[in-house]
């Protein structure tokens, strides 16, 4: 729930609601009598009995008490216990010691005890009017509990299994954060003794902030370093220029008793093109082997906070004295009930092209949402409640890098890493970062693979990771908009052979366990190049080829397009050559523009050519043993690779989609058998 946003400090109520608001001149006088330990103040508010007469829209308390009384998490709780017909909600106000505590939440049934839930009341500022009921002071996720309860969860990672990080590597520079002013520290300058105490000697403990820049002007307003300001932020970096996202991040460090703090627009040289590609190549290790990475989960942009908890509604306390404006008092949800799921799924951190890599190479991660706190480690994910819902974010197997077959860890890269990346629709604030955002990521894998990068995809593996399919129709543009895009793009990404050309989820079903086991390649990758734009090989690129030698079939008019049902809800787009099945293609635009109406039938029209890639045999059919049958499936290799389409240029093709040809009727390997081979370059 966010609070309104509109020139009244308060938030929306209906009139049902607005008996929230409290008047000090009905106060009777037994609530402020400091000898009742505590005095509820009822509220002429009840819900009898649906949940659903409840205005969520126009009213922000309506919105909380559904969250309430309908969670998500509600199994887990003491509501489970109440039959959901004839519950009854009524609400009070808490009074202890003449201290405005709480908002009550009463659900009642006639046949059960109540269950309560308890809405915190705080002053929404550091210094709060004053008022005749005393106000707690805005409530943090540094509270006492709240940073117990991370201390201990980050302890009892230390103990896990995982991969741990390393105690022998920091950053090139980190923010040095437990003395009374900020300074840059350059970690290889060999007059900083603590990074420098001998070869066994561990070094010290960093955290690392992952946060939301913000488009401009929240980035532009950023204070950054750059190679005229180092040696003033080597003095002092000016705590009161921070933007709130970092002076928060500070403070957590800080409570966490953590000397250093790493926090990218501060620890790299914005205007050195040369070490924002080194850093980004460096991101696995600076995330990986934090102590902590700090999500700053719940901030927009750089400008917004995440400590002060921002769960409330905004409600006036009216004065005697009619002449002095209301007093603010925040009514909170119940402390941290809200799940992972619940608090940080929807946040603008989560779709953010370059938190993802940052997310995913942390080895563990506080993440503050609006009402809550989370943690997660490769082997745990937990929220500061009792209600546990897992939304656990994929992070690298770093187990499986250190040890695992190198088949494994290309799958690893295909379904965790690119296909987890298209699954959220990052958003970009230039679209040339997406190859530079997973920069540490790919730097990570090539330590332990030694093989190629090609702008999102690996060479040995081509066989393999060429075949990747788009499926969020809604991103399909047409055919005509598909080509001029990838022959003049307003700005080149990466060739269109890698899945990072690509917006829309993208999947790479030759990895699926029917296949991976018998897939092998019917191609030769003759040559393999991207222009990178600047030193890192995993940076952005600006152009880049294939040469592939392979069996090639040119499509014609007699390939005839037929949709064919494959079970409830799943259709198959297929082409048959005469009156028989060929192949089911996946292709990267609409598909009107590809075929043509003639005499009732869909026929292929568009210059399109099938370039073979690999072959596999379906684990599934592989075990049955069967000959042909009354489907026609037959025995043998199931053949796969991708739909091309002639550039601009004579003699280059751009991909425009995909194709598997099934051994049935005429599909399977053994059609291509009698195919030309051919050298193509795509582009």
């Amino acid at each position: 729930m966010v609070t309104i946003q509109s020139p009244s400090p308060f938030s929306k109520l209906c009139q049902k609601c607005k008996v929230l608001e409290l008047d000090e001149k009905s106060l009777p006088e037994s609530a402020l009598d400091t000898s009742v330990p505590e005095y509820e103040l009822a509220l002429d508010w009840e819900l009898v009995p649906r949940i659903d007469v409840l205005d969520k829209k126009a009213c922000d308390f309506c919105h909380l008490v559904s969250s309430i009384v309908s969670s998500p998490w509600e199994a887990q709780s003491d509501l489970a216990r109440l039959p959901k017909h004839n519950r009854r909600v009524s609400l009070c106000y808490v009074i202890r010691q003449k201290r405005l505590e709480a908002l009550r939440v009463k659900i009642h049934h006639d046949r059960m005890d109540d269950v309560y839930f308890h809405c915190p009341i705080a002053s929404p500022t550091a210094h709060p009017q004053g008022s005749p009921l005393g106000l707690k002071s805005p409530l943090t996720h540094l509270d006492h509990n709240p940073l117990a309860w991370m201390q201990s969860k980050i302890n009892s990672c230390v103990t896990h299994n995982h991969t741990r990080p390393q105690r022998n590597f920091v950053p090139d520079r980190l923010i040095r954060v437990d003395q009374d002013k900020l300074s840059l520290v350059l970690t290889k300058d060999s007059s900083n003794s603590q990074f420098h105490r001998g070869p066994s000697t561990e070094l010290p403990y960093y955290a690392a902030l992952t946060y939301c820049w913000g488009p401009p002007p929240h980035s532009d307003r950023q204070l950054k370093t750059y190679q005229t300001n180092l040696s003033d932020h080597m003095r002092e970096i000016p705590e009161d220029k921070l933007p709130q996202a970092i002076k928060d991040a500070v403070l957590v460090t800080r409570a966490l008793s953590i000397p250093y703090l790493w926090v990218d627009a501060l620890c790299i040289l914005q205007d050195v093109g040369s070490d924002w590609d080194h850093q980004c190549t460096q991101m696995d290790n600076i995330y990986g082997n934090a102590h902590v990475t700090i999500s700053a989960a719940v901030s927009k942009n750089c400008e917004e906070g995440f400590i002060t908890r921002k769960d409330m509604i905004t409600v006036p306390f009216h004065l005697r004295d009619v002449s002095v404006p209301p007093i603010s008092i925040s009514i909170h949800f119940p402390s941290y009930h809200k799940t992972t799921s619940e608090d940080i799924a929807a946040a603008t951190w989560v779709n953010r092209g370059w938190t993802f890599q940052e997310r995913m190479a942390s080895t563990r991660m506080l993440m503050f949402g609006k009402s809550n706190v989370h943690f997660q480690c490769r082997d745990d994910c937990f929220s500061m409640s009792k209600y546990q819902l897992d939304y656990h974010f994929s992070v690298v197997n770093r187990d499986l890098l250190n040890e695992g077959d190198t088949g494994l860890i290309y799958e690893e890269w295909a379904t965790e890493v690119a296909m987890e990346f298209s699954a959220y629709g990052l958003e970009f604030t230039r679209g040339t970062d997406i190859l530079p955002s997973i920069a540490g990521l790919a730097t990570l894998f090539s330590h332990r693979l030694h093989d190629d990068y090609l702008a999102g995809l690996w060479k040995t593996d081509l066989y393999r990771c060429l075949k990747w399919d788009l499926h969020r129709p809604g991103v399909l543009t047409g055919y005509k908009d598909l080509l001029d895009g990838l022959q003049h793009p307003t700005q080149y990404i990466a060739p269109s052979w890698s899945w990072a050309s690509k917006s829309g989820l993208v999947m790479f079903p030759v990895y699926w366990g029917v296949y991976i086991k018998n897939a092998r390649s019917e191609c030769a990758v003759l040559e393999a190049v991207v222009q990178l734009k600047g030193t890192s090989a995993f940076g952005e690129v600006t152009g880049g080829y294939l040469d592939i030698s392979a069996k090639l079939y040119t499509g014609s008019r007699q390939l005839v397009y037929q949709e064919m049902d494959d079970g409830p809800g799943i259709a198959r787009q297929t082409l048959h050559l005469g009156d028989e099945y060929l192949v089911d293609i996946e292709t990267d635009c609409i598909l009107g523009g590809l075929f043509e109406e003639r005499d009732g039938k869909r026929e292929l029209t568009a210059p399109i050519s099938f370039l073979l890639i690999g072959s596999t045999i379906s684990e599934e059919k592989n075990q049955g043993g069967r000959g042909q049958d009354e489907d026609g499936a037959k025995p043998g290799r199931m053949a796969y690779g991708l739909l091309i389409h002639p550039a601009e240029k004579p003699g280059e093709f751009v991909r425009v989609g995909t194709f598997e040809s099934q051994c049935s009727q005429l599909g399977g390997l053994e059609f291509f058998d009698g195919c030309e081979t051919k050298t193509v370059r795509l582009i």
